[in-house]
């Protein structure tokens, strides 16, 4: 991997966009030392848009979030409780041009629709990173919603998104009678090196559930890549296709999709197939590391970029999305045999990094790929 850029200038590259950064607000339900709020809830209503809030371990109650904010969890920060009629934690209408980013949460509250999280953040730009939700999850009239490493265990419902999701989990509940874990109307969704599972058949009240496929789709474009560490997998003993409904659904060679039951594959969608670089970059904290993980075929040439998130756009020259306005040409190299190219970037042990988001995306071209762009991968430096 050739880098570009000295050790020096990375590290400012790094710190710059901190300062743009609003108030830091310590929230702890234990009020403990430094503690600005109790309760989750009133640090939202009273923060201004642009500011951090930093979650430390505990119980809070459900959550609206109606203004652009980095939520930033300690590990055991879990929203809890009843949300009525709402959902637990619900993500307002946030302004064009805006980034609201939520980090490290286990949503379990409940509602009586049995619905955890829904974000319906219209033009905005919205970060879910290592979210943990328990109950239902929906994404409606969002444009651009960015999920990394995230899990949903009742599974996903999108209406008339735009979403890229990397590592992320989701489903099965043995107990839902809905007829796919992910199921996308009018989307156009990007799945990188994701695991999502249809359910398996299960009693139910004098009869049985039949097995799922793991997605259903309406009139969705689905891009699916992966690493070979990802599945894309129908309930078992079936019959399901793994992937159902109407649509397209681009393949890389890479994608595994399991039907059981001696079912197809796929069934009413048009399949293409594709080659795409697949990224994954993990956050670290102050002091660590942004650790790279960039796959691709052999003897092809790679680039990765670095940036701020931007809506996804379309580019004529590779007939795919955008997803960030680059800052600094990262990397330039060429995927040995292992299709692999990684590498560790230090950070600087400066506070100021903690809430700071950026956007990484590569491309590769050659023989195999032609001209093709990664997945996107968005984050936020946790504090720890």
């Amino acid at each position: 991997m050739a880098n570009l850029l000295s050790a020096a200038l990375r590290t400012v590259a790094l710190v710059l966009p901190a300062h743009a950064q609003g108030a830091t607000w310590i929230v702890d339900a234990n009020n403990g030392p430094g503690t600005h709020f109790t309760s989750l809830s009133a640090a939202v209503f009273t923060s201004a848009p642009g500011d951090l809030l930093l979650v430390r371990s505990g119980n809070y109650q459900p959550v609206f979030l109606d203004r652009p904010l980095f939520i930033v969890a300690d590990s055991g920060a879990i929203v809890t409780g009843s949300g009525g009629y709402g959902p637990g934690f619900m993500v307002g209408a946030m302004p064009a041009g805006s980034t609201t980013a939520i980090v490290g949460l286990t949503l379990a509250a409940t509602s009586l629709t049995h619905e955890s999280l829904r974000v319906m953040a219209g033009p905005g730009t919205v970060i879910l990173d290592r979210i943990h939700s328990t109950e239902y999850s929906t994404l409606l009239y969002s444009d651009d919603v960015r999920c990394s490493r995230c899990e949903f265990d009742r599974g996903l419902t999108t209406n008339v998104s735009t979403a890229a999701l990397e590592r992320c989990r989701i489903g099965p509940h043995p107990w839902d009678i809905d007829p796919a874990s992910l199921r996308a109307t009018g989307c156009y969704l990007r799945l990188e090196r994701c695991v999502v599972r249809g359910r398996d058949p299960q009693p139910y009240f004098g009869t049985t559930l039949p097995a799922t496929p793991a997605i259903e789709l309406s009139a969705t474009t689905l891009v699916l890549g992966d690493d070979g560490s990802g599945a894309i997998a129908a309930g078992a003993v079936g019959p399901a296709a793994a992937i159902v409904g109407s649509g397209v659904v681009e393949v890389d060679p890479h994608v595994t999709l399991l039907p059981s039951g001696g079912a197809m594959s796929t069934q009413g969608v048009s399949v293409t197939a594709r080659v795409r670089p697949s990224l994954a970059v993990d956050a670290g904290p102050p002091g660590g590391a942004v650790a790279l993980d960039l796959f691709g075929p052999n003897g092809d040439g790679y680039l990765e970029a670095v940036g701020i998130a931007v809506p996804p756009t379309v580019s004529p020259a590779v007939a795919d999305r955008l997803w960030l306005q680059p800052m600094l040409l990262w990397s330039i190299g060429t995927f040995g045999p292992s299709g692999r190219a990684t590498a560790q970037v230090p950070l600087p042990n400066l506070p100021i990094i903690v809430g700071v988001s950026f956007t990484w995306q590569a491309a590769a071209f050659g023989a195999v790929s032609g001209l093709a762009v990664s997945n996107p991968v968005s984050y936020v430096h946790p504090a720890n």
